[in-house]
């Protein structure tokens, strides 16, 4: 049974807000604010339009991913900046590391290649000294 369902099987029983927030453990204004919402629209479902707008639209979004593909090693605060030169929007860097990981873009290390070794320079200078004289027929 949801925590939902609870409440409001507790409420029509007659249980006090206070009683419900003791029994589930909950805070008695969230409780008290569930319910009211419940009373006057009648259903648990969130209402359209309810909470701060998107900053970034769709095709935002793909302009977002386009850059950060061509630009595979810059970090989001430089992601930023290319996006705001071309779409004139402010927006912060924290935003700009949640959107593209909602894209799919993590941020990632590239991969540390190991030194050349000594032996493996020596090897190296000695093969190219060997082929400095080579002609397209030689290979």
């Amino acid at each position: 049974m949801s925590l939902t369902s609870k409440i409001l099987a507790l409420h029509e029983n007659g249980v006090s807000n206070r009683q419900i927030a003791i029994i589930l453990g909950t805070n008695e204004w969230s409780m008290r604010n569930f319910l009211k919402n419940y009373i006057i629209s009648g259903s648990l479902e969130r209402k359209t339009g309810s909470g701060r707008p998107k900053l970034l639209n769709e095709r935002d979004e793909r302009l977002l991913k386009r850059i950060s593909l061509r630009n595979r090693f810059s970090n989001a605060g430089q992601v930023r900046k290319i996006f705001q030169k071309q779409t004139g929007k402010r927006i912060s860097i924290r935003t700009m590391q949640i959107e593209l990981n909602k894209l799919g873009m993590e941020a990632r290390k590239p991969a540390k290649k190991p030194l050349l070794s000594k032996k493996m320079k020596s090897q190296r200078l000695k093969w190219a000294n060997t082929c400095k004289n080579w002609t397209v027929e030689d290979c």
